[in-house]
């Protein structure tokens, strides 16, 4: 089965009005944004993103693109009151200039969906990806609720981006370390 088919079977399964929590790098595939914003008519969606404003740009594109349906719900109402977005934090004590947010996961109250899949057109038509379906535990919903907590300040609004969010402080290194293995290295010689 393709990674789009498993994900979406395991978001759609999840019970009417539980919390679907997403940890991932990028969102950009309409497909996915569609199945999202489907989902979201029953159930509540958490995201927590890399902070890059391709995925927002991408999503309010897409729910630009359609008005209300018969039922009276469009893409945009369903992303603004049933979808909450939050902005990975980068520049912490652990991250380097360089850090990226890597982990992919969806969690749903009985399924967790990990591997290397973004939910990305590219990662969709081009990628050999892979994802695992495992049972889901508490320490899973636990873990990202409590990081959910820790991101409280970095709200992203899909139709009025802080973009604040999306920059990173820059860190002042003493020299690469790089160099200094390579300086080490030659001094022993």
């Amino acid at each position: 089965m393709h990674p789009i088919r498993a994900t979406v079977k395991v978001m759609d399964a999840a019970p009417d009005n539980s919390i679907i929590r997403v940890h991932i790098y990028s969102i950009d595939d309409p497909c996915v944004i569609d199945t999202m914003a489907h989902c979201a008519k029953s159930k509540h969606i958490r995201v927590i993103l890399h902070p890059s404003q391709k995925s927002i740009e991408k999503i309010a594109q897409f729910c630009r693109s359609f008005s209300r349906g018969p039922d009276g719900t469009s893409p945009s109402h369903l992303v603004e009151t049933s979808m909450e977005f939050r902005a990975f934090k980068l520049d912490g004590e652990h991250c380097s200039e360089y850090a990226s947010m890597h982990e992919k996961k969806i969690i749903t109250p009985d399924l967790t969906v990990v591997g290397s899949y973004n939910l990305t057109y590219q990662a969709r038509v081009w990628n050999s990806e892979s994802i695992y379906c495992i049972a889901t535990t508490n320490q899973d919903t636990r873990r990202f609720d409590e990081e959910w907590a820790s991101l409280s300040e970095r709200v992203i609004r899909i139709f009025n981006p802080n973009p604040s969010l999306f920059t990173r402080v820059p860190k002042k290194r003493k020299g690469s370390d790089v160099a200094r293995i390579v300086k080490k290295k030659s001094e022993g010689d």
